[in-house]
């Protein structure tokens, strides 16, 4: 019989820097459902940045939104704008990103079944720790090539039903407004964020050498099943890697 076929599971979460503090505390394990954690197991692994990376992103964004209001002030300064700079001076920096629901961070999930994770080359063996070394690696150089200094943090929880990488990306981009270059978040910045189709074909491909495939293309999923007059497939959502 030919082995179960595996995809590799990629999620994306919109988020907000005012996220960033919960999702520390759920890091460390003292917020958030906690009812799933394995105390047994070893704690969250950083993979990639800093211990630091959250303040150090935290006060990324306030500079940007200082630098930005600065020049904002000063260019309206400049056109003798007065009654408009009397007014933004009032009203205070502005977030330097375009009002979403989605907010202008995202958090990535990568994962697989944990299934198969527990496959291994001996059956007496469970839970070998080789699928999980192979995933890492491939995981992040993938973060790495697709989002280079923009992934500033990434983590690996091996405390849960299956193995699974967290990882942030702050999507830096510059536009020219107040008469200068301004820095900016902008998600769609990123081609893989901009399109999910791609970013679900572009890690088929890249872990296809440990054996995953590319999973359910939604877009094609819903045609489908609108064709044949059912209803088309739920929205994905962001969950625990152990969830079908």
């Amino acid at each position: 019989m030919a082995a179960k076929k595996h995809p590799v599971v990629l999620r994306y979460a919109g988020m907000d820097p005012s996220d960033i503090s919960g999702y520390q505390a759920h890091r460390y394990r003292k917020y958030g459902d906690l009812g799933h954690i394995d105390r047994d197991k070893p704690k969250p692994r950083l993979l990639i940045g800093t211990e630091t990376w959250a303040e150090e992103a935290l006060a990324e964004i306030k500079l940007i939104k200082m630098e930005t209001f600065a020049a904002e002030l000063t260019d309206l300064d400049r056109r003798n704008r007065r009654k408009d700079l009397k007014k933004r001076r009032i009203e205070g920096p502005r977030d330097p990103w375009r009002a979403s629901r989605h907010g202008p961070l995202r958090e990535v999930l990568l994962t697989a079944n944990k299934d198969w994770f527990e496959v291994t080359e001996d059956s007496a063996e469970l839970f070998n720790t080789a699928r999980e070394k192979q995933l890492e690696e491939r995981a992040v150089a993938w973060l790495k090539a697709n989002f280079g200094d923009d992934v500033i943090h990434a983590r690996a929880d091996t405390d849960e039903q299956a193995y699974h990488i967290h990882a942030v990306i702050m999507p830096r981009a510059t536009v020219h407004k107040h008469g200068v270059e301004c820095s900016v978040l902008q998600p769609s910045i990123h081609p893989l964020i901009k399109d999910y189709e791609a970013a679900q074909d572009s890690v088929g491909t890249w872990f296809s050498e440990i054996g995953l495939t590319r999973g359910e293309t939604r877009k094609q999923a819903i045609r489908e099943a609108l064709n044949n007059g059912k209803a088309p497939p739920e929205k994905r959502r962001h969950v625990r890697p152990a969830e079908p």
